[in-house]
């Protein structure tokens, strides 16, 4: 793979130059820039994957559960998404939060498959029997966009959903609703956070 020298990777081997002997100056600076250079990208490999994971499940997220509201809407899913992973009462990472769920037992034994009990699933289009294929690629990038956004401002941002753990859709009423304080509705999903 191509690897541009950095102006820093550059100027760290500017060091050694005194070594360098007539010649094969050109040769040596490109040496020891390359070994800078995949010092450097080594040590990114270890910090990218993770990150871009996380940001893939948000987007799957956001895709399945808000593509058709607005930047608003897919923002606030988004949020509470971040806010569980922040909570003690959440798993710990973003694609933890996004596929937790009851799994079957039966397949994971049978099939050695992670295959979610039907309507188990903290969010619904990841239990809900339907094929999670993307089928809108425009939308798919609107929500990687913004799940890069939320996960790497996340701490700077302001919380549109004002702490909020859990939403439903305003076309539903479910009963654990009422444990909660309602902090308000964003489009067609109406949003709770933990009674203070």
């Amino acid at each position: 793979m191509f690897k541009f020298i950095t102006y820093t990777v550059l100027l760290a081997i500017l060091t050694y130059l005194p070594s360098v002997e007539k010649g094969n100056a050109e040769e040596t600076i490109f040496s020891l820039a390359q070994a800078q250079e995949d010092k450097y990208f080594d040590t990114l490999v270890d910090i990218i994957p993770p990150t871009e994971k996380q940001i893939e499940c948000l987007a799957m997220n956001i895709y399945h559960e808000a593509r058709n509201e607005t930047r608003a809407g897919k923002m606030a899913v988004a949020m509470v998404t971040l806010n569980r992973v922040k909570s003690d009462l959440f798993p710990n990472s973003v694609c933890e939060v996004v596929y937790q769920g009851r799994i079957s037992r039966w397949h994971q034994e049978n099939t050695g498959k992670v295959v979610p009990i039907k309507n188990q699933c903290q969010f619904s289009w990841y239990c809900d029997g339907k094929s999670d294929k993307i089928y809108n690629p425009a939308k798919y990038e609107e929500a990687r966009e913004l799940a890069f956004r939320a996960i790497t401002g996340y701490n700077d941002m302001v919380d549109i959903t004002d702490g909020a753990l859990w939403y439903h859709a305003d076309y539903v009423k479910p009963k654990w609703a009422k444990d909660y304080e309602r902090v308000g509705q964003i489009d067609t999903h109406i949003f709770y956070k933990e009674r203070t």
